[in-house]
C-alpha cells in the first residue's frame, strides 16, 4: 500500500499518523497510521518538512541507522572472504601433501622393481632375430662365466 507525499502531509496535519520510520538514503518513509495500517511513501531527499511537521504534531520519528548496517555487512563480507581464502589454502596444501606422499611412496617402494632373477622372460619368448639372440646368449654366458673369456 503506497501513498503519495501530499496525502502524507495532510495525514500529518490531521493527526492520523502514529509513527514515521525514515530511511535516509532510500528517500522513503514507512508510515504507521493510528488505525494500524502501514504504508511506504516516497519523499524528497533530505526533506526537512517531514521532520518539522512530525516535531510540531508530536509524532514518533525513527531514523534508520544505515551506518551500523553497512558496518555489519562489511564485517560479514570480510570474514567470509578470509574464511574462503583459508579453506582454499588448506585444500591446496592437502593436495600438495598427497602428491608428495605418493611420490615418496614410489621412491621407497622396492617391491615395484623386480630383481633380475625374478624375471620370467627368456630368449625363447622372443620371436625373430635368431642371430642377435644367439650373440646375446654368448655375451651373457661370458659375463656369467668370465673364465671362458680368459681361456680364449
Amino acid at each position: 500500500m503506497n501513498g503519495s507525499y501530499s496525502d502524507l502531509i495532510k495525514d500529518l496535519e490531521n493527526n492520523r499518523i502514529k509513527s514515521i520510520y525514515l530511511f535516509p538514503y532510500r528517500t522513503q518513509v514507512k508510515v504507521q497510521y493510528v488505525d494500524g495500517t502501514v504504508k511506504t511513501i516516497p519523499i524528497f531527499k533530505n526533506d526537512q518538512n517531514i521532520i518539522k511537521l512530525s516535531q510540531l504534531y508530536k509524532i514518533d520519528l525513527n531514523v534508520n541507522n544505515y551506518k551500523q548496517e553497512l558496518a555489519s555487512a562489511s564485517l560479514f563480507f570480510n570474514f567470509s572472504f578470509i574464511l574462503i581464502v583459508i579453506l582454499a589454502f588448506t585444500l591446496i596444501l592437502k593436495k600438495a601433501a598427497l602428491s608428495l606422499n605418493n611420490a615418496f611412496k614410489f621412491l621407497g617402494n622396492s617391491k615395484l622393481i623386480k630383481p633380475d632373477d625374478e624375471n620370467s622372460i627368456t630368449f625363447d619368448d622372443v620371436a625373430g632375430f635368431n642371430e642377435i639372440t644367439e650373440e646375446l646368449k654368448d655375451i651373457i654366458g661370458f659375463l656369467k662365466e668370465p673364465e671362458k673369456l680368459s681361456n680364449l
